[in-house]
């Protein structure tokens, strides 16, 4: 989503740049972004899925063969595997909003400007 805003924006930024703008504030502008975007998923789909959890434990709707013992689905929580998933996703953040807007903080005014 952050590139495609990035590539949206790309005559805008040239704007910016034109009228003064810093490499730093323009990447401030889509970190704050790509963070916002990044956590508000990452924890988004966090909730979803203890959600779903909690919902097959506490709701047995799909059942297995009756070729097994148990015919419901189990499920385990686990704090440590929880939290890794977090610490990965929010890697993940970091990493798919630095790269980007990197690459756009660079961008030269009058290049942006004359693709448009």
């Amino acid at each position: 989503v952050l590139v495609l805003l990035i590539t949206e924006k790309r005559h805008d930024i040239g704007i910016l740049k034109a009228l003064g703008a810093t490499e730093k504030k323009i990447r401030q502008i889509f970190m704050r972004l790509g963070f916002i975007l990044g956590t508000l998923g990452l924890f988004g789909g966090t909730l979803l899925g203890l959600f779903l959890c909690w919902l097959i434990d506490r709701y047995p709707i799909f059942q297995l063969p009756d070729i097994y013992q148990d015919t419901t689905i189990p499920v385990k929580v686990e704090v440590v595997v929880i939290l890794s998933i977090v610490a990965f996703g929010a890697l993940l953040v970091i990493l798919g909003c630095w790269l980007p807007v990197g690459r756009v903080s660079k961008l030269k005014p009058i290049e942006a400007l004359h693709r448009s």
